[in-house]
């Protein structure tokens, strides 16, 4: 039964935090830019990976923290990402105000920039204008799409057999949402309806569970 529950809430949190990377497929599909395979799989391998680095990290400090505050800082951790999502498009919007023009917030790590901009509107990821996403570009677009993922990996009580399950989940689910969207772009246009403030409530009740 314990191992259903782990598989269920693996599948769930899967789910949720791909719905960024659909999202942004739809975008890409919309504005006909195209996501060749190796930018493909950069993208479903950084957002599948770093949640599972997270739950290992947090299987090798687990053990120092009492139980009662592991499960309020896992509480915590899911409330905000929660909230984020639920806020997706005034984030968003904010981001998007502030970083034009002129003015852009920039993050160098080991020498690539990080825009967040990219996080506000995933097709700016496409700097060269190719209308096709580079390698470094998926990159880029996924380390931005990821980082609730990793944040989420900490919030997690999995061992290291469902911190597996996330992992397979994950590979899954960002791949189906990649295809899924992108055809979903081509063959449609922008309903306004944002996926990422669909997976708000989800975070928050997985929030909940922790403290039962």
């Amino acid at each position: 039964m314990k191992l259903l529950i782990t598989l269920g809430e693996a599948i769930l949190l899967s789910l949720s935090l791909c719905a960024d990377t659909f999202a942004a497929s739809v975008t890409y599909g919309i504005k006909r830019i195209i996501i060749p395979f190796k930018s493909k799989a950069t993208i479903t391998a950084i957002c599948s990976l770093l949640p599972f680095i997270a739950v290992l990290l947090n299987q090798l400090i687990g053990g120092a923290i009492p139980e009662n505050v592991s499960k309020t800082i896992c509480f915590l951790i899911f409330e905000i990402i929660g909230v984020w999502k639920l806020s997706d498009d005034i984030i968003k919007k904010t981001i998007r105000k502030n970083s034009s023009g002129e003015k852009k917030f920039e993050i160098t790590v080991s020498g690539l920039k990080l825009v967040l901009s990219v996080y506000a509107s995933p097709e700016e990821a496409d700097t060269d204008g190719s209308k096709s996403l580079s390698v470094r570009e998926a990159l880029m677009l996924a380390l931005a799409l990821s980082a609730d993922g990793f944040f989420a990996g900490f919030g997690t009580s999995f061992d290291i057999l469902g911190a597996l399950m996330l992992l397979v989940a994950s590979i899954a689910a960002n791949a189906a949402a990649i295809e899924l969207g992108r055809l979903s772009g081509k063959n449609a246009t922008r309903s306004g309806l944002n996926p990422a403030v669909l997976s708000g409530p989800v975070f928050i009740i997985l929030g909940i569970t922790k403290l039962l």
